[in-house]
């Protein structure tokens, strides 16, 4: 995000524990301290993830799979990552939530 960035923020957390001031930026929420510190935050901002509400307005799929897994992009180049790219059984549903 740049560092002139003036617009919302509402449940957003860092990827890297390195400072990013947004001093333009109107800050709703954050996932918690951490980033309410790394992203310059007042005191007493609101925590937590939006995903926790995507319940009460989206109805939930039916399972296809007997286990979901997440990944953050920097787990990508680690070995067991690839293995389980390359190797999932078709219980098993990979979330790539990284685009390229």
């Amino acid at each position: 995000m740049p560092a002139d960035f003036d617009g919302l923020v509402w449940g957003s957390g860092v990827t890297h524990d390195a400072d990013r001031p947004l001093p333009r930026a109107t800050v709703l929420a954050v996932r918690g301290e951490l980033t309410r510190r790394r992203i310059g935050a007042p005191q007493g901002v609101a925590w937590g993830g939006p995903g926790l509400l995507v319940a009460r307005h989206i109805r939930r799929p039916r399972v296809r799979w007997r286990v979901g897994l997440p990944h953050h992009g920097h787990h990508r180049a680690h070995p067991a990552q690839q293995f389980a790219d390359n190797a999932a059984p078709p219980t098993l549903a990979i979330a790539r939530l990284l685009r390229s």
